[in-house]
C-alpha cells in the first residue's frame, strides 16, 4: 500500500507540474491578431486619452489638399508639418506651439521651386533664407524685423558683369545698396 500511495502521489505531482506548465506557456503565447495586408482611408487622425487629435495623416487645407502628416501641441495648434504641397514639393515645417512657422525645409514657393532653409521670427516673417537658386548657386539672405531683404552673399560658377563669382550686397532700409563686392 505504501508504494501505491507514492505511486498516486508521484501521478498528482506530475499531473500539477504539467498543468502549471501549460498554463505558463499559455500565458507566454502572443494571441493571434489578424493583420490587414492594405487599410485604405482618406484620412487617419491619432488621438491622445482624452480624444483630443495629436497627429493627422492625410489632405489637409495647409498643403492645398496634398498629403500631409501634422503634428500637434497640447492646445491642438499645429507645431509641426511635413507635406506635398501642390504646384511645389515636399516642405517640413516647424513652429512653435500656438505660434507661426519658424523653420520651413523645402521649396518655399511655386514661382522657382528652389530648396531653401527658411527662419522666421515669432511674428512668422521670413528672417533668413539659405537657398540654392536656378543656376544652382548658393545664396544667403539675411532680411530685417519687417521682412525685407538687407543683406545677400551669393557664389556662382559664372563670371558676367550681371553676376560675378561671388557677390556679397548690403543694402538700407528702402533697399538702396550701401556696399557691395564686386
Amino acid at each position: 500500500m505504501k508504494r501505491s500511495k507514492w505511486a498516486a502521489l508521484v501521478v498528482a505531482l506530475c499531473l500539477v507540474v504539467t498543468v502549471a506548465a501549460v498554463a505558463y506557456a499559455a500565458g507566454k503565447a502572443k494571441p493571434t491578431v489578424p493583420v490587414a495586408e492594405v487599410v485604405r482611408a482618406k484620412r487617419f487622425e491619432l488621438v491622445d486619452s482624452a480624444g483630443e487629435v495629436r497627429a493627422l495623416l492625410g489632405p489637409t487645407q495647409y498643403a492645398d489638399g496634398g498629403p500631409a502628416l501634422a503634428l500637434y501641441d497640447n492646445d491642438g495648434k499645429e507645431c509641426a508639418s511635413l507635406a506635398v504641397l501642390v504646384g511645389i514639393s515636399p516642405q517640413l515645417s516647424l513652429g512653435e506651439a500656438a505660434k507661426s512657422t519658424r523653420v520651413i525645409l523645402g521649396p518655399v514657393d511655386s514661382s522657382h521651386g528652389w530648396p531653401a532653409l527658411v527662419l522666421c521670427g515669432q511674428d512668422g516673417k521670413v528672417q533668413a533664407t539659405f537657398e540654392v537658386v536656378s543656376d544652382g548657386a548658393p545664396a544667403l539672405r539675411l532680411m530685417d524685423k519687417a521682412g525685407k531683404m538687407r543683406a545677400s552673399l551669393r557664389v556662382t560658377d559664372t563670371e558676367t558683369p550681371e553676376t560675378a563669382e561671388s557677390s556679397l550686397v548690403l543694402l538700407d532700409r528702402e533697399g538702396k545698396v550701401l556696399w557691395q563686392a564686386p
